[in-house]
């Protein structure tokens, strides 16, 4: 271990140490090697070789029944193990829990709370814990969200607890009936909470956790290789600007070409729409100016409006064409409920009934279609 040479090492070239009310302080030290000295407290090796800074990069992913399995580029630390709640892992969308993780060799090992059919689409994401996946050296593995898993299960494995029947999210069909013929819509109404929530800037003072998640998803989503560690540098900046570069509408909404590289308004919600997109299967946008209705009106999108407020909001509408007293009773209700978004950028706080933009906006938003919007009085709603 590295320590100092006497007792009398510690000596002060023509300068003092002292208190607040001038008591000097006492340069004698502790014996080298004896309780309170430098050597006895912190192990400090001097390494004069090349040291390894680089983090194991995930080479790939795959689950066969209820075992999943992540293989890394290079040997890991195996008494370094994470714990269950460090995975999300996600089948046919829906949570799975991770009873146990074990590490060696290469991979880390997860026994999922039942087994996966052929059929299912699974993702899974991690976040470091306490004891992080990491080399031998200490590097720790990035974070990463949302990342597809090839399933390697065979078609006559079943679902456990499901006797075979498939996890995956059922759809729900609906049979519309119009004035003038019937139709169905197919819907499943999936709710999606925001990823991203706060703004970042470069330079300013950032939440370092917001950081990570963004640095997470241009890695995973845009195949960026940003360093997982919450401070957001000139390569997040510049990752951020291609970010923006690809994604036309992050800019074409500010009327502007040259990209930016800070996460604001436009950019944080198309992040967080294509999170919602990637994890949940949002098709966005599920509403659109196609949508807009009010009493009196007969046209098929009704029905969808019908049945996304029976099911997010727990009416009991008939789901027909038509756009009723009841219809818009129930619009009311929802725009009460989320009157910050969908009233007062009217200047109103008496709910109007009529599914017009920022109702349309709300309800695309409880769903995950995140995007600005900017009304007919000019005003943009976040």
């Amino acid at each position: 271990d590295l320590d100092y040479v006497a007792t009398s090492s510690l000596a002060l070239n023509g300068g003092t140490i002292a208190d607040g009310t001038g008591n000097s302080a006492t340069l004698t030290l502790p014996a080298p090697g004896a309780a309170g000295s430098l050597g006895a407290n912190k192990a400090l090796v001097v390494v004069t070789g090349a040291v390894d800074i680089t983090p194991p990069v995930l080479s790939s992913v795959s689950v066969n029944g209820s075992t999943l399995v992540l293989t890394y580029n290079e040997t890991l630390n195996s008494t370094s193990t994470p714990a269950n709640a460090d995975f999300i892992v996600l089948v046919g969308g829906v949570a799975r829990s991770v009873t146990a993780v074990s590490v060696s060799g290469t991979t880390v090992t997860l026994t999922l709370s039942s087994t996966v059919t052929s059929s299912n689409t699974v993702t899974i994401s991690y976040t470091a814990g306490v004891n992080p996946t990491e080399d031998p050296t200490g590097n720790n593995a990035i974070n990463f969200a949302a990342t597809a898993v090839t399933n390697n299960t065979s078609s006559g494995s079943s679902g456990g607890g499901g006797g075979g029947r498939s996890n995956k999210k059922a759809t729900t069909t609906v049979a519309v009936a119009t004035s003038t013929a019937s139709t169905t819509k197919s819907y499943t109404p999936t709710l999606c909470s925001p990823y991203l929530l706060g703004y970042i800037k470069y330079g300013g003072q950032n939440n370092p956790e917001e950081v990570k998640k963004l640095q997470t998803f241009l890695n995973t989503y845009e195949n960026e290789r940003l360093l997982v560690d919450g401070t957001y540098d000139r390569d997040d900046f510049d990752a951020v600007k291609r970010f923006q570069t690809n994604h036309k509408e992050v800019l074409s909404f500010w009327s502007i070409s040259a990209p930016t590289g800070y996460v604001f308004v436009a950019t944080q919600k198309s992040i967080n729409r294509i999170y919602c997109e990637k994890t949940k299967g949002v098709k966005c946008p599920y509403f659109t100016e196609a949508s807009y209705s009010k009493i009196g009106d007969n046209k098929s999108i009704i029905a969808t409006i019908k049945d996304f407020l029976n099911k997010t909001q727990g009416e009991k509408l008939s789901l027909n064409t038509i756009y009723d007293q009841s219809t818009a009773s129930a619009v009311s209700r929802f725009q009460a409920k989320y009157k910050d978004k969908a009233l007062i950028p009217w200047g109103v706080t008496a709910p109007t009934g009529r599914w017009y933009q920022s109702t349309t906006k709300v309800a695309n938003d409880v769903l995950g279609c995140f995007a600005p919007k900017r009304l007919d009085n000019g005003k943009v709603i976040e």
